[in-house]
């Protein structure tokens, strides 16, 4: 991989500023010259499997349309999918298959199955690592992924000899710290602009680096009831950080009429927000959302209230709150 000036922690956020702004041209030049990168990549792939003889995947990132276009240039500039390798090595000892890298793979594994998670960017010699693990359970019917350490010698190897090679090939990892650092004037096919980290730009938007305890349900139940709610699917999301407190969660109902509502709780197990997707004959419909905070905010404050003008007891009731007289006249 062509050798490339490091860059400090403040350099590459302005890079990515840069590259990533309203001005897709930097982000075009920097995309024309990935061809050798990819071929790289393959060759890091090849290197992990023989070293480690794991079972592994690895996949590239970009979006094919954004590969086939890049000597034309005939490619959405704003929708270009990873700009990554991502691989991924199974841990666990005595495989020699992933199966399906998933649910299969984990009940061959006893339930659970431990990965080393690799990123490497096409765009600078850096790579992100994270080793977590999956676990399915049939009672409740559930999924849980979370951080893992190594603990055996040969995990903890195999992860040795993953860092040497991408070492080897002249990646620098990137923290966590610096990964979760936001690049303020970022634009990115998910993101909007001030909402987009260092991984976001250089890795990916889709993947990322594991914090904390996420379970889910394992696919979706179909509610056997009557009526209107006959087909609802219904499947939840909890989200806790590394001490195992939440700090979000979300259920979702996806109706037989094509509708579908996702309710959210904050860390407090509280509704923070509901999203409804409706649909019409014409097809889906753009997304309704709710904010309940924003609209208690709304309700606290004066200027949220509606008061009629000369109504001085009104304007009383709605400074204090009042909820037996809102004072909406």
């Amino acid at each position: 991989m062509e050798r490339m000036y490091v860059m400090t922690d403040g350099e590459l956020v302005a890079y990515l500023n840069r590259v990533f702004g309203k001005d897709r041209r930097y982000l075009q030049k920097a995309l024309a010259k990935i061809g050798d990168r990819l071929q790289e990549c393959e060759v890091i792939a090849d290197d992990i499997h023989a070293q480690t003889r794991q079972p592994m995947q690895a996949c590239e990132g970009l979006f094919e349309e954004t590969v086939e276009g890049l000597n034309s240039g005939k490619y959405d500039p704003f929708w270009i999918g990873d700009v990554s390798f991502y691989y991924e090595v199974v841990l666990n000892p005595g495989l020699k298959t992933g199966l399906d890298f998933d649910r299969k793979l984990a009940r061959r594994c006893g339930g659970t199955v431990k990965y080393c998670a690799v990123w490497v960017s096409l765009l600078q010699p850096l790579y992100a690592m994270d080793t977590w693990s999956l676990t399915y359970r049939s009672k409740p019917p559930e999924s849980e992924s979370a951080p893992y350490c190594p603990k055996t010698d040969a995990e903890r190897e195999t992860v040795r000899m993953i860092r040497s090679i991408l070492g080897r090939h002249g990646l620098r990892r990137v923290t966590k710290r610096l990964a979760n650092t936001k690049v303020p004037r970022a634009i990115t096919d998910c993101r909007e602009r001030g909402d987009a980290t260092v991984f976001d730009c250089l890795f990916s938007e889709t993947g990322q680096l594991t914090e904390g305890k996420v379970i889910c349900s394992d696919g979706t139940m179909k509610r056997p009831i009557k009526g209107a709610y006959r087909g609802t699917e219904v499947s939840w999301r909890e989200c806790h950080d590394r001490r195992g407190r939440l700090t979000e969660a979300q259920t979702s109902r996806h109706f037989a009429s094509g509708d579908s509502v996702i309710v959210c709780l904050d860390d407090k197990g509280r509704v923070d927000k509901v999203i409804v997707s409706p649909t019409s004959r014409r097809g889906n419909m753009a997304p309704v959302e709710f904010d309940v905070k924003q609209e208690l905010a709304k309700r606290r404050h004066p200027k949220g209230w509606t008061v009629r003008a000369g109504c001085k007891e009104g304007l009383r009731q709605a400074k204090t709150g009042d909820p037996f007289n809102d004072g909406l006249g």
